[in-house]
Parts: C-alpha cells; sequence; structure tokens
C-alpha cells in the first residue's frame, strides 16, 4: 500500500480512534475521566486532518513531491483547474492557454484543491513516450473504465494489458487500408440516402414551391447520428438497420436515452468516477435503472447479430460478406461474447464520434461559404452520373485524391477532435519528458489543445484553413496539380490528435475518415447550407456537438454553373467545356464569349458526353440568336442558358429544355452543335 493512501480519510478517522484509546488508557489525566474516549476522540480527528491538510496542502507539493520542478501555470484559473473541467466551454480550452503561456518542456503541473496533482502533457516529444514507447505503461483510470464498460462492454476501448495487445493484434485486418475500400459503396449508398431524406423532409415543408426555390432548416445532429448507425450497422456488420427511415427502431431509442447530453447524466458519471460504480448503484436514481435498461438491450441485440452472422456464414448463405463482423468470426479469435463485446464498441463508438465530425463539417462549410462553393465544384467535376446510379461503382479512389474534400475533412477533425479530453494514469513508477512519474500519478491529454497549438500548426492554428492540408494548393504551375497531404504542415505526427496515436490510438481512423469523406461530399453536391449561429457548443459532452438547435439552412442545388474556358480559336473566340453534374442530373451547357461583343454557335464538349448527344438530342441545330442570355456569376458576358437532359437514380425523369420560340412554332428545339461547329 502506498504512503498516500494510508492517509486517505478513512484511515485519519481510524488512527485518530486508535490515538484517543492510548490517550484514555495511559494518559488519563489529560482528559476527563467521565466519556474519556469520546473526549480524546474528537480534538484527536481535528488534529490529524488539521496536520494532514498541512503536510499534503503544503509540505509534500513544494518540498517532498517528485512532481515538485514541472512548471505550473501561475493564474488563479489553474489551481481551480478541477471546477473548470467540468464547466469550462469549449473542453479543453483552458489546457491550451495554459500551454501556450507557461513555458514548458512537454509537461504542465496542475494542483488541485483537494491536494493531488495531475499532469498535462503538452508537445510531441512527451507525447510519443507516452502514446508510443511507454504506452502500456499508462491505463485508463479504473473508475472511468468501469462507467464505459456499461456501455462499450470488454472491448478495445475499455481493456488493457495483454487482453488489449490480443484484441488489437486480432481485429486489425478488418480495418485494413485495404478492407476500408472495400466498404465505400456502402458507405456511399448511405449517404446518398442521407442527402435523399433530407431533401423528402424539405419538400414536405415545403409544399408548391418550385424545385429550384426549395429551401428549409434542418436539424443535422440527429440525423448525423442516424446515418452513421446506418452505416456502422450494414459496413460494420452487415446489417441494414435502416433508421433513416424507421427512425423509432430499438437501438435509436436505445442510444438517445444513454447518450443524449443532460446535465443529470454529466453529474451521474461524475459521481461513478469519484464515489464508484458500486456505491451510485446503491443510490435511488432513476438512471441506474435508465441505463441497465439500455445496456441490457444493446447487449442483447449485439448478441443476436454476432448469433445470426455466425450461422449465414455457416450456412454458406452470404457469399460476398466484406463487413467487419464476417471478419472477425471468420478470423475464429473471438467467443460469441467477446464479440458482442466488440459490437457494443464499434456502434457506440463507431456512430456517435463520426457523427459529431459530420455535424462540425456541415457548421464550418456553412459559416465559411466560399469554400463549400468550391468544395462543390470539385466534387461535381470528379463525380461521373454513374456514382449515383451504380452501386457497385468505385468512388473510393475518387474521393480520396480530391484535394479540398480531405483538405475540409482533415481540418475539421483537427479543429473539433470528437473526444476534446482523455485521462491516463500511471500503473507503476515510470518517466515522461525526463521526469520521475511516480504509480498513479494522472495525466491529462487534450487533443483540443495539442490540435490548436500555435507551436505546432503556426499562429493561424485555430482559424479554419483546409490549403494546409493540400500540397501545392496555390501553385500555378500546371505541372503541379493540386494533392492531398496527411501532415497539414505539421512536422510532427503527434501534432494531430484526433485519433491519438501508438497502440492505444484509435482502430478505425480508416473506416472513420472514409465515412465522413462521402457523407460530406454527398451532402454538399446536393446542398447549399448556411448557418444562423456562430460559435456554439454544448457543455455536458464526452464527445462535442455543435449546440443542438443551431440549425441549417439548406437549399437543394439545381444549377451552380460551372464554367472553365479551355482554348480560344483562331477568331478570338474562348470556347468552354461546360459540365455540371448534380446528384441525378447531368446537364449539358454550351456557351461562347467573344472578346468583341458578339456571339456565335462556338461549341466545345468533352468526349464523355458524345453518348448523350447520340441518344438524347439527335442533330438538329439551333441558332444562337435563339438562345436566352441570363447572367451568370463570373462572367460579364451573357450565355447559353443550361438544359437539364435526364435525371439519374431513383427520382422521376425530368426535361428542362430551352423554350425560346417555342411559342411561336410549338414545336421543341433542340441546342446541338453541328458537325462543323464540333470539328
Amino acid at each position: 500500500m502506498s504512503a498516500t493512501k494510508l492517509f486517505k480519510p478513512q484511515y485519519l478517522t481510524l488512527y485518530a480512534a486508535i490515538e484517543a484509546y492510548i490517550v484514555a488508557k495511559f494518559l488519563p489525566q489529560w482528559v476527563p475521566e467521565k466519556n474519556a474516549l469520546a473526549w480524546a476522540f474528537l480534538p484527536l480527528l481535528v488534529l490529524n486532518y488539521t496536520l494532514h491538510t498541512l503536510f499534503w496542502g503544503l509540505l509534500y507539493p513544494y518540498c517532498f513531491s517528485p512532481l515538485r520542478d514541472i512548471p505550473e501555470p501561475k493564474s488563479l484559473s489553474a489551481r481551480l483547474f478541477y471546477f473548470h473541467f467540468m464547466s469550462q466551454n469549449p473542453p479543453g480550452q483552458h489546457f491550451l492557454e495554459w500551454s501556450r503561456t507557461t513555458p514548458n518542456d512537454g509537461l504542465l503541473l496542475l494542483r488541485s484543491p483537494f491536494f493531488t496533482s495531475r499532469l498535462l502533457v503538452t508537445n510531441p516529444r512527451a507525447l510519443a513516450e507516452l502514446l508510443n514507447a511507454n504506452a502500456y505503461d499508462f491505463v485508463k483510470p479504473k473508475p472511468i473504465r468501469d462507467f464505459l464498460r456499461q456501455v462499450l462492454g470488454d472491448g478495445l476501448i475499455v481493456v488493457e494489458g495483454d487482453v488489449h495487445k490480443f484484441q488489437r493484434k486480432h481485429t486489425m485486418p478488418a480495418f485494413s487500408f485495404r478492407h476500408v475500400k472495400d466498404l465505400y459503396p456502402m458507405m456511399w449508398r448511405k449517404a446518398i440516402a442521407l442527402t435523399e431524406v433530407l431533401e423528402g423532409e424539405i419538400r414536405e415543408r415545403s409544399d408548391g414551391v418550385k424545385e429550384k426555390d426549395l429551401s428549409g432548416t434542418r436539424e443535422i445532429n440527429a440525423w448525423a447520428s442516424k446515418v452513421t448507425l446506418d452505416i456502422i450497422g450494414l459496413a460494420g456488420m452487415g446489417t441494414e438497420f435502416n433508421v433513416l427511415k424507421n427512425v423509432d427502431h430499438q437501438i435509436v431509442r436505445d442510444y438517445e436515452e444513454l447518450l443524449e447530453p443532460t446535465g443529470e447524466k454529466m453529474m451521474f458519471f461524475l459521481s461513478v468516477v469519484f464515489l464508484g460504480r458500486k456505491a451510485v448503484l446503491r443510490m435511488p436514481w432513476g438512471l441506474n435503472e435508465v441505463f441497465e435498461r439500455c445496456t441490457n438491450s444493446l447487449s442483447s441485440i449485439c448478441e443476436d447479430l454476432v448469433r445470426q452472422k455466425r450461422q449465414a456464414l455457416k450456412s454458406g448463405s452470404e457469399e460476398d460478406h466484406v463487413d467487419i463482423l464476417s471478419i472477425l468470426i471468420r478470423s475464429d479469435n473471438f467467443s460469441d461474447r467477446e464479440l458482442a463485446d466488440q459490437l457494443l464498441t464499434f456502434l457506440a463508438a463507431g456512430h456517435e464520434t463520426t457523427s459529431s465530425a459530420f455535424t462540425w463539417a456541415t457548421y464550418l462549410l456553412a459559416a465559411h461559404p466560399d469554400y463549400q462553393r468550391r468544395l462543390r465544384e470539385e466534387i461535381r467535376t470528379a463525380l461521373a452520373p454513374e456514382a449515383f446510379t451504380d452501386p457497385t461503382f468505385d468512388i473510393a479512389p475518387i474521393l480520396e485524391r480530391l484535394p479540398l474534400l480531405n483538405g475540409v475533412c482533415n481540418e475539421t477533425i483537427r479543429l473539433y477532435p470528437t473526444v476534446p479530453i482523455t485521462t491516463r494514469i500511471a500503473k507503476r513508477d515510470t518517466t515522461l519528458a525526463n521526469h520521475h512519474i511516480p504509480r498513479g500519478t494522472e495525466i491529462f491529454l487534450s487533443p483540443w489543445a495539442v490540435n490548436r497549438s500555435p507551436d505546432l500548426w503556426g499562429p493561424q492554428a485555430e482559424q479554419f484553413i483546409p490549403e494546409r492540408w493540400i500540397d501545392n494548393a496555390n501553385s500555378t504551375d500546371l505541372s503541379l496539380p493540386p494533392k492531398p497531404n496527411n501532415h497539414g504542415g505539421a512536422e510532427s505526427n503527434y501534432a494531430l490528435l484526433t485519433f491519438l496515436h501508438g497502440p492505444r490510438s484509435c482502430i478505425g481512423q480508416n473506416f472513420a475518415k472514409a465515412e465522413l469523406r462521402c457523407l460530406v461530399a454527398a451532402l454538399v453536391e446536393s446542398n447549399n447550407s448556411d448557418s444562423r449561429r456562430i460559435e456554439h457548443m454544448e457543455n455536458y459532452h464526452a464527445v462535442i456537438f455543435p449546440e443542438e438547435d443551431a440549425n441549417y439552412i439548406s437549399r437543394r442545388v439545381v444549377m451552380d454553373h460551372l464554367f472553365a474556358p479551355i482554348s480560344e480559336d483562331s477568331e478570338g473566340h474562348l470556347v468552354f467545356d461546360t459540365r455540371i453534374k448534380s446528384r441525378g442530373y447531368v446537364t449539358l451547357v454550351w456557351c461562347v464569349y467573344r472578346a468583341k461583343g458578339s456571339y456565335e454557335s462556338v461549341f466545345r464538349v468533352s468526349e464523355e458526353f458524345d453518348h448523350w448527344y447520340d441518344v438524347l438530342l439527335g442533330n438538329d441545330t439551333m441558332s444562337i440568336n435563339d438562345i436566352q442570355y441570363p447572367p451568370v456569376r463570373g462572367l460579364d458576358k451573357p450565355v447559353a442558358k443550361s438544359a437539364k437532359i435526364r435525371k439519374h437514380g431513383r427520382r422521376r425523369t425530368e426535361q428542362n429544355e430551352i423554350r425560346s420560340g417555342r411559342e411561336q412554332t410549338g414545336q421543341r428545339r433542340k441546342i446541338v452543335p453541328s458537325a462543323d461547329e464540333l470539328a
């Protein structure tokens, strides 16, 4: 037993009782004869606590503690960090301020008013030691693991030591980079389904409004949680939860009851941490019953999923089983109970954290409309129409190479890490950043503070700058096209702490990034969003979200013209390859801008659209004088009006034709370049 445990309050009381007996027995002259034991006990109890306070509060921290030489913030807020930890908004912001204003060599000492000291890790070198070199010397505190075990089971997040090493080794293949690529089509289908559900919701609220004017307010948080549940169900377990349409699914109700942030649940969590799970279970607290009911229900669902999947694999009824659960069952390394625990972890951690990141990405793009417009153009230029109709379309290599999409996603998870603060405790005497760390020392890690550190990310560390994740972002050299990078300009991998690092890093980070790419690409391609609120955040979240009623105004994007001059002919005409590829649409636009101010029908269309000429348009031509000229952003001259040719996918087919001259002729007119014009 350590010296600190010998001086806990319960022991101090016991010592006072023993001391009182000794005084009453051997020094009776010091106390009245009547009730001598009681008269001796009370003064000795006060004396014990006074000496305890003086020694552990004043002498030990500054004279004897092995941590006494570690620098500490001098502000009053640092002294009261426990209260800030429970109330600060956003989480981790004080850690960022202290690490920025207090010179340190990788560790900061945080003293609490309860005679305990915690450490805050601040630089990559110390982080590398803690998370990689000595990863298994530092574990999650037992009260936190006991609480998490109720929701996550004995999965990768909760277990420690050799059990964790075994589980991680045998689950890694299911989350390999190659296997995640096989899961992209499932994620993409669900992302498309989300946009359809959101559009349907807007249509219901906008009855009688024209297609191009459709707009409405949607609460993104709830839908983000539902779509990520659907994705983890399909890609993780091969099971169609379909909660996007069946919002009353049992699994949705259970997680909403468990994870919906409230002040009472925050107090429940803190009670478990400080008093222990067993003590809280004895309290007449309604949340005990809620947690028991919901966790039992989720555990039963996961056990049923494992049983059904194992039976399906044995019977050979599933040939193309690429989901994560199938991979784990085929590995034959886990019992059904262990598999159910892994599913509990994948369900909770896999859907709630990604839904938070997706919501923040939507918020950031709404707050930065220029990035949103540029991202939409990038996505539409890259995606062929088949991406929205062919369930086997190989979308992974396309999304992974889009510079701005990856920049937006990486910048989102940098600025808003889903878990802003986590903690470890030293399980043995060890060292960290050349300091001796006694057993039992608690250590804070703050992804929020590290990800926003000016020392690691520069003076604009707290600004949303997707270009930091793009090589050659501002290059005008066509031989150096923009391409995504994985470092964001930081010199160390440990500058980004969102998924942690080392053997305790998030095993599903490739899965989460792929999921986020699909969701952001699908939503931005089909919706134009702006935010009504800026910088709002909830207080009571282990996973941070924008405030629940911080809605986004989203408009169905029907036309957003993308003009790109590709050449100039011998007569000074600028020739455009103008393509609009929004979800469910192929729109061809032909236009020409002549420097002298006149217009002629000089058109150029890329080869991939040749098929549409033959099948849909025929060979008729139309005079340039018959074309209407609406103003288009970015051009000082009018251009040919666009024509929606065909709508793909599940939606009804529509035609939107140029009608100039139709009133006079009563005939449909087709805009097609002649053979001479295409030559």
